[in-house]
């Protein structure tokens, strides 16, 4: 049995809805270079690139240097002191340089400094608006080196960004509250070398592993590099993971994958240490063999590592030391599809006892990424990708097919590649549409898998739709609609936003597998048809649902399922899970609530319309104008037979009208012929009556001569919370009963100079509580009240204590219990004797202490109680709170403690300060090395 309980995002969080830069709010402009260089002073900011950028002046070459009494304006750089330096006031430079008028930006014999760096990547929104970035140079790699030394120098993420996360760290810490963007925007003539990770655009890409999970993740999209078609040239250069756009694309965990796409590079990639073969510590591949150092070089993206590049390609020749591929040199556990490279590609490096390889697409492939997640079915997730075996020269790749140059430039040898929406072929290759359609809103044509393109049609506009060429996925869906008619089966664990289940639609979860309902800007899952739910269904944090008129979501499977958080609304609720599904947050259901198996549980509130519950509650409650407020109902063999049947039952609810006819309601009661002994009810000419304590209600219809019995009466619910709640047994006409069935009275001398008091009811109605009097002899009269406790009123066996520290003298005492009842009686039970002679010193009370658990008090609670131990030496005390499946609810570190009486109060709460339902619970009070264990019983 797998277990998934979605505490605030614990869970997986991966948003599908991808926002538009549309609206993005407090854009900063960028204007000129000085503006570009300042994105470093706010990683995580909105820009907006208004122009094109020439950043010529980062090569050490073409820099001019300061000069005194020179004319100088605004945007005028120079070198001085090794750095550039930006003028920001007009002025002449007189005969000293001053600071004043400048500022300091990259060292100038290493060019362009890349922004975002591993203590503070770029983790915000940057919107070329097809703008383009000209001459950028970076000069960053490391200096030669024998083959078998590992180059100490030099700087790692090299790009015109550096790294590139979804926080403010790359290592811990939260995330943003929105995906990562670099997009439309185009990379001319650049000349960048770094050390590992380096790229035109981006050095990396790294979406860490981080507690708490990053709910967002980032995007490179409709991006480009090449030359300018004119004097320039296109190259990168490094020392592994190394690519003509994007260094490294990469996730820690399958948990948030990175997204290429849209994109394209033309760049000559390569390698600074072609043949150097010293191995990475830190890559081994198993016992004694390691990855080398020299390894991800590809045309558009080093390595792809947990990654996702689609609808992309790359033009440039690719060499490096091993792993060489025309698009990627590796992808990993990551997903390359709808793509083709052209290049060459050439590997420097011998093949050793490592991970190596080339390929016209990829050199490496491995494992493989979801499709929910972004990827395909393949084994290495690379699909529907092309290599030119005409200009390339390569034969073979880790993936994709090769094809010569000729049948590029026919449409039908691309399998599911958009040509209506992102792709066109007007030469010899295809190209990116100028604006190609990234986002679309898919709906069902017909009933089938969720993982069929053929099911599906999409639309950019909700008007014009076509068939779709794939599945909606992380990187394509706005919405998601099933259709009136049409039955989605889900196969695999998928991860939706902004999806819709249509009236008479139908969407199923099929056993072992989950969907993941991620936050977007509106809502989640709307649900106006139906929900089969046979594996689980888990919400990510901030994620909602809700249940439209006339829909059902039905809990079909055996998971474990529990929300916090994202479920206020619902219609028709079947429950047929044995282990049942449980809320923390207040829950209307706006229909019928059917249990058949298992049953819904609430540590808030629940609100319903009716109850269909014969075989888990025994219990039908009929609809009505008005709902049911606070509603909980339970069962339990703990009737007293004879007098009853051995059935009972608490039930509770209000409804908010004072009118009599709104709370009433229908409610049918059912047992089984065992639990009143086979007994003839239609013999004896007797009808089941129905008490609510004391008082009987005569039914309006029954059936006791099949099996299982039925009956049903007219309830009348109260108005307000208060008195709402009831306990109900069935038994005889003119059944004679007690407010109190008292089974226990007892004293007992406890520590620290207190006697406890106990009684246990075994049923308990129209009691308004219990009041304990005391005398130091047999004498009632001048008996003193000397505590009052409120009864809970339930038909399960309650035990009650009371704690008396008040006696300062030894002696004999005698003590009373008296019962207040509803309709003004009372009873009055006992005396108990108990002598109190503890022995004395020095006129105070000696009692022998032992270690561990004094007392639980009250025991039945609601809604908290004190948990009393005793320490016979200084010690280190934790308190443990278990529910009765062994599952630890609660927890706290009481630190050192010094001997003697302590208490500590609990409020039912769980660790994530949620109240608990009612129900067992466990103490576990740990004192040093040793524990203690009681019992507690939470009772609302």
């Amino acid at each position: 049995m797998k277990m998934k309980i979605l505490l605030n995002g614990k869970i997986l969080i991966l948003t599908l809805l991808l926002l538009s830069f549309s609206v993005m709010v407090n854009a900063i402009d960028i204007n000129s270079v000085l503006d570009l260089w300042n994105v470093r002073n706010n990683l995580g900011g909105t820009y907006d690139l208004l122009g094109d950028l020439e950043l010529e002046s980062t090569n050490q070459a073409t820099i001019a240097s300061y000069q005194n009494n020179t004319d100088y304006v605004v945007g005028n750089i120079v070198r001085y002191n090794n750095y550039a330096h930006y003028c920001t006031n007009d002025h002449n430079s007189g005969t000293a340089f001053i600071s004043d008028n400048w500022v300091q930006m990259w060292e100038a014999d290493k060019g362009w400094q890349p922004i975002g760096n591993s203590s503070g990547p770029f983790y915000g929104k940057f919107n070329g608006n097809n703008h383009v970035i000209k001459n950028l140079f970076i000069n960053r790699k490391a200096s030669p080196v024998a083959n078998n030394l590992y180059p100490t120098d030099g700087e790692d993420f090299v790009g015109l960004f550096g790294l590139v996360s979804n926080g403010p760290s790359a290592e811990k810490g939260a995330g943003t509250n929105y995906d990562v963007y670099i997009k439309d925007l185009g990379i001319e003539n650049p000349n960048v070398s770094g050390r590992r990770a380096t790229g035109s655009l981006v050095g990396r890409v790294f979406l860490p592993y981080t507690n708490p999970e990053r709910s967002h993740i980032a995007y490179i999209e409709n991006c480009y590099a090449k030359a300018d078609g004119v004097s320039g040239s296109a190259t990168v250069s490094g020392f592994g993971s190394t690519g003509g756009l994007v260094g490294a694309n990469n996730s820690d965990r399958k948990l948030r994958i990175p997204v290429i796409r849209f994109s394209y590079a033309d760049v000559d990639v390569s390698a600074t240490h072609p043949n150097n073969n010293v191995v990475n510590p830190l890559d081994v591949i198993e016992q004694a063999y390691y990855n080398p150092y020299n390894i991800k070089y590809g045309g558009l993206v080093g390595c792809n590592e947990n990654g996702t590049t689609q609808d992309s390609y790359a033009l440039g020749n690719v060499s490096g030391g091993d792993r060489v591929g025309g698009l990627a040199g590796c992808s990993i556990g990551g997903a390359i599809f709808r793509s083709y490279a052209t290049g060459t590609v050439t590997r420097n490096i011998t093949p050793g006892n490592y991970l190596g390889g080339k390929g016209g697409i990829v050199g490496v492939s491995s494992g493989y990424l979801p499709p929910a997640l972004g990827g395909t079915n393949a084994y290495g997730s690379v699909e529907d990708a092309y290599w030119d075996t005409t200009t390339s020269g390569i034969s073979t790749s880790a993936g994709g097919i090769g094809m010569p140059t000729g049948n590029f430039s026919n449409q039908s040898n691309f399998n599911n590649w958009d040509f209506t929406n992102i792709w066109q072929i007007a030469g010899t290759y295809p190209t990116l549409k100028n604006s190609p359609i990234i986002n679309f809103h898919f709906r069902t044509s017909e009933t089938g898998n969720y993982s069929s393109a053929s099911i599906w049609s999409y639309s950019s506009d909700l008007s014009s739709w076509t068939s779709a060429v794939t599945y909606p996925d992380l990187a394509n869906a706005i919405s998601i609609s099933i259709q009136n008619n049409h039955t989605v089966n889900i196969y695999e664990n998928w991860y939706i936003s902004s999806t819709t289940i249509e009236s008479g639609g139908k969407l199923v979860i099929n056993s072992a597998d989950t969907l993941f309902i991620e936050n977007s800007s509106g809502d989640d899952l709307i649900i106006a048809g139906n929900l089969d739910i046979n594996g689980n269904l888990v919400l990510g944090q901030s994620a909602s649902m809700r249940g439209d008129t006339g829909s059902q979501v039905s809990f079909l499977g055996n998971d474990i399922i529990a929300y916090t958080s994202g479920v206020s609304s619902l219609y028709d609720v079947v429950v047929n899970n044995p282990n049942g599904v449980s809320f923390s947050e207040a829950l209307t259901i706006n229909g019928s609530l059917t249990e058949t198996n298992g049953y819904l549980s609430n540590s808030a509130s629940t609100s319903i319309k009716s109850l269909s519950s014969s075989q888990v509650r025994y219990l039908n409650i009929s609809d009505n104008t008005l709902p049911l407020l606070n509603f909980s109902a339970s069962t339990s063999l703990t009737g007293f037979y004879p007098s009853y049947i051995k059935r009972a039952w608490n039930l509770e609810g209000q409804v908010n009208s004072s009118t009599e006819s709104d709370r009433q309601r229908q409610v049918t009661f059912y047992w089984n012929a065992s639990e009143d002994g086979e007994y003839d009810w239609t013999a004896s000419g007797n009808q089941p009556i129905l008490y609510a304590g004391i008082n009987p209600i005569s039914p309006d219809n029954y059936d006791v001569s099949s099996d299982p019995r039925q009956a049903t009466y007219t309830l009348t619910f109260d108005q307000s919370a208060k008195a709402s709640k009831a306990p109900y047994q069935i038994g005889l006409e003119d059944n004679e009963t007690l407010p109190v069935t008292l089974s226990a009275f007892t004293a007992e001398i406890q520590q620290d100079e207190m006697v406890q008091i106990s009684w246990t009811t075994q049923s308990e109605s129209n009691v308004i509580g219990y009041t304990v009097l005391r005398n130091n002899q047999e004498n009632l009269e001048e008996a003193a009240a000397i505590e009052f406790l409120e009864s809970e009123n339930s038909l399960e066996t309650n035990t009650y204590i009371f704690i008396d520290d008040s006696i300062q003298q030894n002696g004999n005492y005698y003590y009373w219990l008296k019962t207040s009842e509803y309709d003004g009686t009372s009873h009055l039970y006992g005396p108990i004797q108990i002598q109190v002679n503890f022995n004395q010193t020095d006129d105070s009370f000696v009692i022998p202490l032992t270690q561990g658990i004094s007392s639980i008090y009250p025991n039945p609670f609601n809604p908290t109680t004190k948990i009393e131990y005793y320490l016979t030496q200084d010690n280190d005390v934790a308190i443990e709170i278990y529910n009765v499946k062994g599952q630890r609810v609660n927890s706290v570190n009481l630190g050192r403690k010094a001997k003697g009486k302590h208490s500590f109060v609990w409020n039912a709460s769980d660790k994530s300060n949620q109240t608990l339902s009612s129900g067992v619970y466990f103490t576990k009070v740990s004192i040093g090395k040793d524990s203690y264990f009681q019992k507690m019983i939470l009772m609302k």
